[in-house]
Formats: C-alpha cells, sequence, structure tokens
C-alpha cells in the first residue's frame, strides 16, 4: 500500500490532501483522479483586438489556461498566456498593437472618398489620396493623407460650397 498526494493546486476527488492505493498482483487499485482545487475566477478579461478561442463561462476553475493571439496585422506585447490562480489571473492580459511601421487602412472623410482601391495595411510615409463629393471642397486643399508612425496624419474635412 502507498500513500499519495496531489500536485499543488489538486485534490484527490475523494477530498482529503491524499490517497491510498494498493498494489495486488502487479495491478494497482485505489488510485484516484486529482481535480483542481482553489478559488474560481471571474471570466478573463477582453483584449482589443485580439481572439481568445474558450467557451464562455461565468467561473473558470483553479489552474484554467487562457492563450490570447492577435489579429491580422497585430502584434503581441506581453505574455500571450494568463493562468487562473486562486480566483485571480496571473498576470496581466497582453495588449494587440498594430506595429508602429503601419497603419490600417486610411479613415473615412465625410462627404468625400478615397481615390482608387484602399488596402487593408500602409507602410510608414505611404499616402491616400481623398476627393470631395460634389458640391463640397477639401479643406486644407491638401488631398492627401499620408501614414507616419502608425496613425494617419494630414487632417481635413470636406466644406460644403
Amino acid at each position: 500500500m502507498i500513500y499519495y498526494s496531489c500536485n499543488v493546486g489538486f485534490k484527490p476527488s475523494t477530498g482529503g490532501w491524499w490517497g491510498e492505493a494498493t498494489c495486488t498482483e502487479g495491478t494497482w487499485s485505489g488510485i484516484l483522479e486529482c481535480i483542481a482545487q482553489g478559488v474560481p475566477c471571474d471570466p478573463p478579461p477582453k483584449v482589443e483586438n485580439a481572439i481568445v478561442e474558450i467557451p464562455y463561462q461565468n467561473k473558470y476553475i483553479y489552474g484554467f489556461e487562457v492563450n490570447y493571439e492577435c489579429r491580422k496585422f497585430f502584434e503581441i506585447d506581453g505574455l500571450n498566456k494568463i493562468t487562473c490562480e486562486n480566483g485571480n489571473w496571473t498576470t496581466p492580459p497582453p495588449t494587440c498593437k498594430q506595429p508602429n511601421d503601419f497603419c490600417g487602412p486610411p479613415p473615412h472623410l465625410i462627404n468625400g472618398d478615397t481615390m482608387g482601391h484602399t488596402r487593408e495595411r500602409y507602410r510608414n510615409g505611404q499616402s491616400v489620396q481623398y476627393v470631395c463629393q460634389q458640391y463640397y471642397i477639401l479643406d486644407p486643399p491638401s488631398a492627401y493623407k499620408t501614414c507616419r508612425d502608425g496613425i494617419w496624419i494630414g487632417p481635413m474635412t470636406c466644406l460644403s460650397k
């Protein structure tokens, strides 16, 4: 007969802190499953531009792990995994940032449009040309917005003629 205990954070399914097992003619009997023990956590924090593929629950058991993955064109900043430990998630969740050397699609201009097709991603220094709809004029007259350090630069408005 042997006495055993479960790893930290787990207890034998029958309760208590240890279990008993017996070996008879080369076969072990009485080995119990170890189950997670500890205070559950609230749902994990949501991260903008991240994907988390876990079933939604009101509470998550001790030891539950959540892996974050950033959406296309975003990079993870921080650890991509958090773990439920005694009612809290072990570390702050990561953030998903757009690299500073790229911009996403150009912003919408009220009463205006971009000229030509737009893309999902632009490099630093690339520009997009805008035009106002009929009966509107650009203010200021520059018709371009330029990607700089991940931000579209070039304030403009389409004013009524």
